[in-house]
Formats: C-alpha cells, structure tokens, sequence
C-alpha cells in the first residue's frame, strides 16, 4: 500500500503552486511513521486542468466537477481522493513519472497513450474561437484562422489533426492560461483565442466580461473527456469497475449536470 500526503503549497510563484522538495520529504516521513500501517485506506493523488469549467484551485486544494467526478467513482472503494494544484506541463510531468495518479478531463492522443491508461469518456467538449465583440471574421473553416494572431493555452492539445495544421500555418501563439487569452484579446494583442466552450463561459463569467467577448459558431474540433490514470499508478486497476459507473452516470445525466451548475455557478467580479 502506498501511503502518500497532499503535497503542500509553500508559496505562489507566477500563479502557481512551488512545491518545495525538502518540505515534502519531511511530510512524507512524518505520515510514514506515524500512520497506522493496519488502515487498509488507499490516498489517490488526482489533478486537473485549473481555471476552467472543470476545476479551480482553492485554500484546499481544487473544487470542481472533475474533483466531485473522481471522488464519485471511488467512494465505494475505500479510497481517499486528494487534490494537488499543478500547472499543466508539469502536472504531465508528474503523471508520466507516476507522482500523480490520475487527471481529469483529459482526452487521447497518441504521445500522451505511452504513459497515461484512459477511462471510456465520460462527456465531449467543443473547442471554440473567441475574439472580441464587434471584432468577429468570417470563420467558416480553419483555413479561414490562416493570417489572424490567435492564441492558445501552452501545453494543451485540440486533437492530433488541428494540432497539426496549427502548427503547419497558423500564427497561434501559447500562453499560460485562458484568463491570460481574454484579457489579451480584449487589450487587442490578438486577434482570437481557442479554447473549450464551458471553459471560455465560465472564465470570461469570472472575469465579467462575458458582454465583451464573442464566441464564433464554428466548431474547431471535438474531442472525449476523459480520466487518465498514470501507468505507473496502482489505481490503473480500477479502471474496468470505474468505466461501468461511468456508463451508468452518463446514462442518468448527472456528470453534464454537474459541470452545467458549476459553469452557471461563475458570478462576476
């Protein structure tokens, strides 16, 4: 049984959490020594995609649907869900080297196949353009994106086709996160964003400048959510029991409706 604590913020660095190595081997060694070796409960280390129509970080760790989704699935197993703040790359990172166990919403390509065991998806999510309001294009393919300054969150996939034509002739450059997109298109350093539907609802919700933003009716790409868990994570074998409740929370509509009240739950600054 692996016995691991939730990492702990020491400090905030460019908005994200720097995690300090000494400080959790310290932590590591204090629960190692202290717990009690008879207790049969397991700890899963789950992220997420931050501030998005999935998860936010909290004081706590992360809230959201993803977090409520992954809690849901495990609750009858005897295992303790804890939620670790990461920055997308290195999030990938720790999930590849096996320190997280698993993510959610994430979607397959084949790169990240080599280290990551997926779940059936448990919903779809549309990949949108937003520009400014009254400084829509004529977007009716993604060919008509060529010439435009676009920007998109580092680090993130929008299926392996798009990524590849974006990468073939677009003038898309990456930034931290979709807070940083809207803002930027709204000071006019870009002409459109790409991001999730949910994501650029909720976010520009946030921000309160949802009235000031447009989304464009185009469709880019769309791609399954899913759970990936880390091959080298001893939750892999949960996925056949996780895949069945995942069917049937589909089948009764509660995984939608549990993103559609967070997303409408966002309230302006």
């Amino acid at each position: 049984m692996r016995v691991l604590p939730q990492l702990s913020r020491i400090q905030l660095k460019d908005g994200f959490a720097n995690y300090g190595f000494h400080f959790y081997v310290l932590i590591l060694c204090i629960v190692l020594f202290s717990a009690d070796f008879s207790y049969s409960q397991e700890r899963l280390l789950f992220s997420a995609p931050m501030a998005n129509a999935f998860a936010n970080e909290t004081e706590d760790g992360l809230e959201g649907p993803a977090v409520d989704l992954i809690k849901l699935l495990f609750r009858d197993y005897n295992v303790e869900v804890l939620t670790v703040p990461l920055p997308w790359m290195r999030l990938l990172e720790y999930i590849k080297d096996g320190e997280i166990d698993a993510v959610a919403p994430i979607f397959y390509n084949a790169e990240r196949a080599r280290f990551i065991s997926y779940s059936i998806p448990f919903g779809t999510h549309d990949t949108k353009v937003l520009v400014r309001r009254g400084h829509s294009f004529n977007f009716k393919k993604r060919e008509d994106l060529i010439g435009y300054r676009g920007l998109a969150v580092r680090g993130r996939s929008e299926g392996e086709a798009f990524d590849r034509f974006s990468a073939e002739h677009l003038n898309l450059q990456k930034v931290n996160s979709l807070d940083q997109i809207i803002k930027m298109i709204l000071k006019g350093r870009a002409d459109y964003g790409i991001d999730k539907l949910y994501d650029i609802i909720a976010i520009s919700n946030r921000l309160g400048v949802s009235d000031r933003i447009e989304i464009l009716d185009m469709t880019i790409a769309t791609n399954e959510n899913c759970i990936g868990f880390s091959k080298k994570s001893p939750f892999v074998r949960y996925i056949p029991r996780i895949n069945k409740k995942i069917l049937q929370l589909k089948k009764e509509g509660k995984i939608e409706e549990m993103v559609l009240t967070y997303v409408n739950s966002f309230k302006r600054d």
